[in-house]
């Protein structure tokens, strides 16, 4: 049986799961990302590296912020276009908290 690191809740494996949401194949690595972290929220931006996918519609937004929302019932999750060309931002923020916990997987 093969191993699915998806399956695995990281912050890595939510740009893993938006891959596979934009593109419909299965990341073979994790995305370039960048990881910000603030004292209310956690940001990471990532570039969606396929060549196939120039933009980004709000339709595929949604499914991304839908898959990733399902896998973190505690936190807020927003995600945004970030420039163009497939790039993409996604917002954490704590739902029953002021402050955000960045261990809490």
């Amino acid at each position: 049986m093969i191993k699915n690191n998806n399956d695995k809740l990281t912050w890595t494996s939510d740009l893993r799961v938006a891959y596979e949401v934009a593109t419909g194949t299965p990341a073979r690595e994790t995305p370039f990302y960048f990881n910000d972290k603030h004292l209310t929220c956690r940001r990471i931006k990532f570039h969606l590296w396929d060549k196939n996918l120039q933009t980004l519609t709000d339709e595929t937004l949604n499914q991304i912020q839908e898959a990733i929302q399902a896998r973190r019932p505690n936190h807020t999750v927003q995600v945004a276009p970030w420039g163009t060309w497939g790039e993409v931002v996604i917002y954490y923020r704590m739902k029953n908290a002021h402050y955000m916990d960045h261990d809490i997987k």
